[in-house]
């Protein structure tokens, strides 16, 4: 009788707590229940700005796009945002993945990056170092919007060069994407300077016989922004070293940055060591030492990720899209796009804490029963 009295007290307590773990993977089905309340966030109303910003970008693009001869193919971006490029172009250095890219064209991101800047402390006036590949231009649109909306300083330093459905229409290319919607009146920043990309920062791809640094300085000329490329001569982790010294002067002229954002896997910015494929996606607060021992190996070069950390800076990394949606509440290859609103990073849950209060009021009891049971006979014995 005393054993089943204890296992039902723990059936209690197990039941008490059940509602917050249920609450981590389904919190709707626990909100029904009457346990669990989300609450919309304090800045809500400005991450719908954001995102209802990144979602007229995208218009504004696709007019572009359309006016230069480049019709959308609905088979390839069905919410036809014009922002899901080529498969294949004089500019595209390396291979990518389609969904992937039309995960990543969502406007709800420049809602989830307002949330994270919020999270992280920042204030209107902060600087923000940005790195970006021209791979993926909604998150690039996205981060604009969020940093604009909440008044900071983004510093841009944008390449140019960009996988299969990225920003790979040689007239259309990221940077000039950033200058169209800055002559809309969308945006207001432009790139504080420009890379050539690809392989090693040299603009080189991938593809065996495909040129692209010729083509890609071309275009870096046209706009009219400083190009930051290592010399000739040098070895491709001298060239790394000093493609992140070149953007450090940039981000810290004037001001030091409050938080690094990586958008896409641009060696300069991820590095080239095994930590580099370790890192987690989203807010990285993490001390370096989580990450040292695999960042100082000889013949590898480490990335302004974790140049970043060392300096106590926080950073936020966008790679690995579908995954980072599928873990932060976006959903993958979503057609149509959700609208601005109704992803549940707009809200704080909280779980009540009145089933662990009752749960443990029973668990307790009972157990209180036993001692007392077992007192008594303890008592009675001769």
């Amino acid at each position: 009788m005393r054993m089943r009295l204890i296992a039902l007290a723990l059936v209690f307590a197990s039941l008490g707590v059940l509602p917050s773990l249920l609450a981590e993977r389904n919190p709707r089905l626990v909100a029904k229940l009457g346990f669990y309340s989300l609450v919309e966030r304090g800045d809500s109303t400005l991450m719908r700005e954001a995102e209802e910003r990144s979602k007229e970008a995208a218009r504004t693009i696709a007019k572009r796009r359309i006016t230069l001869g480049y019709p959308i193919d609905p088979m390839a971006d069905p919410n036809r945002t014009g922002l899901i490029g080529l498969k294949f172009s004089d500019i595209t250095t390396t291979l990518g993945d389609p969904a992937a890219k039309r995960t990543s064209v969502n406007p709800g991101f420049a809602a989830l990056c307002v949330a994270w800047l919020g999270d992280l402390g920042l204030n209107s006036g902060d600087r923000v170092a940005i790195a970006a590949s021209g791979s993926f231009p909604g998150l690039i649109i996205a981060v604009l919007a969020a940093c604009e909306t909440l008044n900071m300083e983004p510093v841009l330093v944008l390449s140019l060069g960009s996988s299969e459905y990225g920003a790979n229409i040689p007239e259309l290319n990221a940077a000039q994407m950033i200058l169209e919607l800055n002559k809309a009146g969308i945006l207001k920043t432009f790139p504080a300077a420009l890379s050539l990309g690809g392989e090693k920062d040299r603009g080189e791809s991938e593809f065996p016989g495909h040129e692209t640094p010729g083509t890609l300085r071309a275009l870096a000329a046209a706009t009219g922004l400083p190009l930051l490329e290592p010399p000739e001569g040098v070895d491709a982790i001298t060239a790394l070293k000093q493609g992140a010294e070149q953007r450090l002067a940039v981000y810290f002229e004037g001001a030091e940055p409050k938080v690094f954002v990586n958008i896409g896997g641009g060696e300069v910015a991820f590095g080239s060591t095994s930590a580099s494929l370790r890192l987690p996606n989203g807010p990285i607060t993490a001390t370096l030492s989580r990450y040292d021992d695999a960042t100082r190996v000889e013949g590898r070069y480490r990335g302004l990720i974790f140049n970043f950390l060392e300096r106590g800076i926080p950073v936020i990394h966008f790679l690995d899209i579908k995954g980072m949606a599928l873990r932060h509440g976006l959903p993958v290859d979503p057609v149509p796009f959700p609208e601005p609103g109704e992803a549940a990073f707009y809200r704080n849950g909280k779980t009540s804490k009145l089933p662990a209060a009752l749960g443990l009021a029973a668990s307790f009891a009972l157990l209180f029963f036993v001692r007392l049971s077992r007192d008594k006979e303890e008592k009675g014995a001769p």
